[in-house]
């Protein structure tokens, strides 16, 4: 999935089916970090874009990598490969990923979208042990999806309170 080529955007429209939401499926968005795969619902993405040249905020925490405007809106944007802890190459593109927050946007920088998948609750595995050098609530579970495992991810809660306010107060300034 590439965004297409109107300003670099593409909006990406949410058809849900309420059956399916009652019997716990969802559309996942699949994208890549480092060659590892991720997905989050794709409810929570409200656009995928090319990564335009981000403005840098002056001590931010270091995943920060700048905002940008989006119609009018600032928009922070979290490098998700600093975010986990994921080596990041000099020539890195990418794509961000437009999450919307309710009161806020946040772009996620993340290396490539791969695909749209569907999932039910029962194919996301939770529960397993891991050990990890931060706190990882986040991370919802463990899917196969085209023959891989998929780390789930929630986009909404990738931020602590502390972060997310300071990403609020970035974007009225």
């Amino acid at each position: 999935m590439q965004p297409s080529e109107n300003n670099g955007t593409a909006t990406l429209v949410h058809n849900t089916n309420e059956g399916e939401e009652a019997e716990g499926k969802g559309r996942y968005i699949v994208f890549e970090l480092g060659g590892e795969r991720y997905a989050c619902l794709i409810l929570q993405v409200r656009e995928v874009m090319k990564v335009p040249v981000l403005k840098p905020v002056p001590y931010m925490l270091q995943s920060f990598t700048g905002i940008l405007n989006l119609r009018g809106q600032m928009v922070g944007v979290v490098d998700m490969r600093l975010r986990f802890q994921i080596p990041v190459p000099n020539n890195k593109q990418g794509i961000i990923l437009v999450v919307d927050l309710g009161d806020t946007l946040l772009g996620a920088h993340v290396d490539e979208v791969i695909a749209v998948a569907n999932l039910s609750k029962s194919d996301i595995r939770k529960g397993f042990a891991v050990e990890t050098r931060t706190a990882i609530e986040f991370l919802e579970g463990i899917a196969e999806i085209d023959g891989r495992l998929v780390n789930i991810v929630d986009l909404s809660r990738i931020l602590s309170s502390q972060e997310l306010r300071s990403v609020r107060e970035m974007a009225r300034a």
